[in-house]
């Protein structure tokens, strides 16, 4: 990973519920809030928070969404979200390796280059 200038800032994406579809049959672009955006083969279209909609490839969204098997109220996304926070907070050093697995951690130093 290139290394960052002090003007960034970490952050932590919510965890919060957004929609996605396939694409319909011979449907080229979305309209998003930047204008017409054509989309590719293995897109995926997302709605977002707002309402917006704006495609994302599908390797994408493997890699950082996962489906919920019902709809999940935002009450109950800041409760998972205070536990997640909990129990991130209790972790020691090599738990995470402990929990995950040595192939999770190798991957995630392998991303985060």
């Amino acid at each position: 990973m290139t290394e960052l200038s002090p003007e960034w800032k970490p952050c932590v994406k919510l965890p919060i519920t957004v929609h996605v579809r396939e694409q319909r049959p011979g449907e080229t672009h979305v309209s998003t809030r930047e204008g017409v955006t054509p989309l590719l083969a293995d897109d995926l279209i997302m709605r977002g928070v707002q309402g917006e909609e704006y495609p994302i490839g599908r390797e994408l969204f493997e890699q950082t969404y996962r489906m919920l098997e019902e709809e999940v109220t935002e009450e109950e996304n800041e409760v998972r979200f205070k536990e997640c926070l909990k129990a991130i907070s209790n972790l020691k050093p090599g738990d995470i390796t402990e929990l995950m697995g040595e192939a999770f951690m190798e991957e995630f130093r392998r991303v985060s280059q």
